[in-house]
Parts: structure tokens; C-alpha cells; sequence
């Protein structure tokens, strides 16, 4: 390739999540990433085509298979099962392994209500941004909605009493 022509884009699909309330749309943890060919045609092809759904090159998530996903857009909270994951494209511009774009994290606590105290986990998209910023968004109780267990989400107020993590890997 000579100096005046750019480098090509590359496409790769990963999975991702809308948030029902926003419409947010959210990167999952998943890995490597396979790559897919680049579309034929004009902008509008182009256009069209990162806006498809293509599932076929990833495992997608078990019949169920469910997460608790927590929108930092809108504060929504709530079950998310294997049918609500998409596969969409992306376009990077380094050829190679491209790992995925999410920066997930989760939060886990007991179930606040009295007579559960079930284990709850909370996944939260946080694409740039670090562990230090999902604790202020945690405390600005601003994250509501349900738990897997049905009943509403409530963080225990000491930090002690909760426990953050980075999620990498693929999450089912």
C-alpha cells in the first residue's frame, strides 16, 4: 500500500445489549472478536450494513441464559435473557485480534429485602471510564429497577458490603 491510499477498515461483530428504556446500546464482554468482510457498495451500503445483526460467527448465549444489566445512560436496572443479545458490526482500523470493546463491570451484593437476602449481581457498561467511576455513579443512587430475584435493586450503603469487579472474558 502506498502513502496516498488509507489504511482499510476493518469489521468485526460483537455481542451487545439495548437498554429497554433508553435504547442504549451496550457492548458485552465476549474476547476475541471474528472478523467479517468488508461490505461492497456506497456510504449508504455501508451505513445499512453496520446497522445488521449477524449472529452467525458468535456463540451467542444458552436458551436460559439471563444478566442483570444496569444502564449508566438512564439508570435502568433490570433481566436481560439470551434473546435480547445482538451481534452487531464495528468497524476498527488496525487489522488483527481484536478483542472486544465492552468494559464491563459487576456489582455484587445480597438481595436488600428483609426475607431474601438472595445473591445479586449487576452487570454496568462502562466504557472508559474506571472502577473509581462506577463507585460515584453507585452512590449517586441513580441505578433503578429490579433484581433477578424480582425485587427492586438497592445497594447496601457501606462499600464493604459489596464487591466490584472488571468483566473480560465472555460472560456465559
Amino acid at each position: 500500500m502506498n502513502e496516498d491510499q488509507a489504511e482499510p477498515l476493518i469489521w468485526y461483530v460483537g455481542p451487545c445489549l439495548r437498554c429497554r428504556k433508553c435504547q442504549r446500546m451496550s457492548w458485552l464482554p465476549y474476547g476475541l472478536l471474528p472478523q467479517v468482510p468488508f461490505p461492497e457498495g456506497d456510504e449508504d451500503t455501508i451505513v445499512e450494513y453496520s446497522e445488521q445483526e449477524d449472529s452467525s460467527l458468535l456463540e451467542m448465549p444458552p436458551d436460559g441464559w439471563s444478566v442483570v444489566y444496569g444502564c449508566i445512560e438512564c439508570g435502568c436496572v433490570g433481566v436481560y435473557d439470551a434473546s435480547l443479545v445482538q451481534a452487531h458490526h464495528f468497524l476498527v482500523e488496525i487489522e488483527g485480534l481484536c478483542h472486544d470493546y465492552a468494559t464491563a463491570y459487576a456489582v455484587e451484593f445480597s438481595c436488600a429485602n428483609v426475607h431474601c437476602k438472595a445473591p445479586a449481581k449487576v452487570l454496568v457498561d462502562m466504557t472508559g471510564v474506571e472502577e473509581a467511576d462506577i463507585r460515584r455513579l453507585l452512590a449517586t443512587g441513580n441505578l433503578v429497577g429490579d433484581l433477578a430475584c424480582g425485587h427492586s435493586f438497592v445497594l447496601p450503603n457501606q462499600p464493604d458490603r459489596y464487591k466490584i469487579s472488571r468483566v473480560s472474558g465472555r460472560i456465559w
